[in-house]
């Protein structure tokens, strides 16, 4: 299996992967180049930045099973590709990704599987267990912000005695202490952003990455631009570029439409 680090990933994706990494060309090419045989191989061979941005279900309304000890992950680009897997083999589509891809030009999503049941992977495009809920077009299930009931950070992405469910920090804390030793979990990069913020904030400020810990809701707003902003409000993030990929392929139909009236 091949790992990664960021001096390496230019080069590798320059010399093996044609297609954009963060569209589902890029994936395609990742696994018809490279020996990837599970869930974890494919984790390995992915930017470190693309394993930045993500959130994490531990009650999921999908195929995939999720807990609190061994949440659904979403991994997610700018451009709308989500990837998502779960932590516990004894969990529903273990060896499983599943994928919601909209094409280059917005004007369709669709649904994949990466099946990695037997070792290398199969890929199952628009499979009926997908478009039984998603639907034959395949339009995203995601909740509206603030509130996105079984998410971690479900409530504005922040951690508040306030406002979050009593046992969901607790099961984020304890979540956070096993991912390190977690075959996949472990997989998933907090951000180097350290250099920018004063030491004694530091360690606060990523206390509960990727979420926002309230007590330093302000400093994070105060030392990071837009971009880095938006590590911490994945649940957020995702809203918005969901909801942007859907309206694009709304907005192509209805162009479509016009154009044979």
């Amino acid at each position: 299996m091949v790992t990664l680090d960021e001096a390496h990933t230019a080069s590798f994706y320059s010399n093996y992967i044609k297609g954009n990494i963060y569209h589902w060309s890029g994936i395609e090419q990742l696994m018809a180049t490279q020996d990837i045989r599970s869930v974890e191989d494919l984790l390995s061979l992915l930017p470190q930045k693309f394993r930045t941005i993500y959130t994490l279900i531990y009650r999921s309304r999908s195929l995939q099973d999720a807990s609190e000890k061994n949440p659904r992950v979403l991994l997610f680009s700018e451009n709308g590709l989500v990837l998502s897997f779960n932590g516990d083999p004894l969990q529903k589509n273990y060896n499983k990704i599943e994928v919601l891809s909209p094409s280059d030009d917005g004007s369709q999503i669709s649904m994949k599987e990466i099946d990695f049941s037997g070792g290398r992977p199969i890929v199952h495009n628009n499979p009926v267990s997908c478009t039984k809920c998603h639907r034959v077009d395949s339009r995203p299930i995601w909740d509206s912000y603030a509130i996105w009931p079984g998410v971690f950070g479900s409530f504005d992405d922040i951690f508040s005695e306030k406002t979050s469910p009593p046992q969901e920090k607790l099961a984020f804390n304890n979540w956070l202490k096993a991912k390190e030793s977690h075959p996949r979990y472990q997989k998933l990069v907090t951000p180097q952003y350290e250099s920018a913020i004063k030491k004694d904030t530091s360690q606060n400020i990523f206390s509960v990455f990727p979420f926002v810990p309230i007590e330093s809701f302000a400093k994070i707003a105060q030392y990071f631009d837009y971009e880095k902003l938006n590590s911490f409000r994945p649940n957020l993030r995702l809203t918005e570029i969901l909801s942007r990929v859907q309206a694009k392929k709304i907005s192509s139909k209805n162009s479509t439409k016009q154009k044979t009236c």
